[in-house]
């Protein structure tokens, strides 16, 4: 094989990323998610019941409970059945599963995105970077780099109702109290 970079080296065509990731080996098919998948159909019918439902309590805990329990069950049985075998897809997982608690209303899952970014990041480093493969590694560095972009926004919208925390800073709420004087 000749070196990257040589005369000999022939030039990538636009899809060879995307094959390279998303295409099996073994029978050509793109395999981002095998249907029928019922965790996946589980976890994407939750997330149409969550923005259609409009209560709070019980129901919407059932909810939010049910839509963990999928992601997890389906990302347990992804890599389970070696569909998510690159290093990259992986830390796309945990990134997400990151990013969709700091989304959450619910403090409980809110306090649980950063203890999993580090779990990102630990994967990170025990797995990618010993894996040393250099479109790999850019994939997982592009997936976490986001993920560490995205998280402290996500964690600074509006709190959820049940959080202690105030809305605004004090010094806000000090000239909010002055102006209905």
């Amino acid at each position: 094989m000749p070196p990257v970079g040589s005369a000999q080296t022939p030039p990538l065509r636009p899809g060879a990323i995307v094959d390279w990731m998303f295409r099996s080996r073994e029978t050509g098919e793109i395999t981002i998610a095998q249907f029928p998948n019922v965790a996946l159909w589980v976890f994407l019918v939750t997330v149409l019941l969550r923005s259609v439902v409009q209560t709070r309590g019980g129901v919407r805990t059932g909810i939010d409970a049910v839509a963990v329990a999928a992601l997890a069950a389906w990302g347990a049985l992804g890599a389970a059945a070696g569909w998510m075998s690159a290093a990259p897809l992986r830390t796309a997982l945990l990134t997400a599963a990151a990013l969709a608690m700091a989304w959450s209303r619910r403090a409980e899952l809110r306090r649980l995105a950063y203890p999993l970014m580090g779990l990102a990041g630990l994967k990170l480093l025990a797995e990618d970077l010993q894996q040393g493969r250099s479109l790999t590694l850019f994939g997982s560095l592009i997936f976490f780099g986001g993920g560490l972009i995205l998280l402290p926004r996500l964690m600074r919208r509006a709190r959820p109702a049940d959080s202690p925390l105030p809305l605004a800073a004090p010094d806000q709420q000090t000239r909010n109290r002055q102006r209905l004087r």
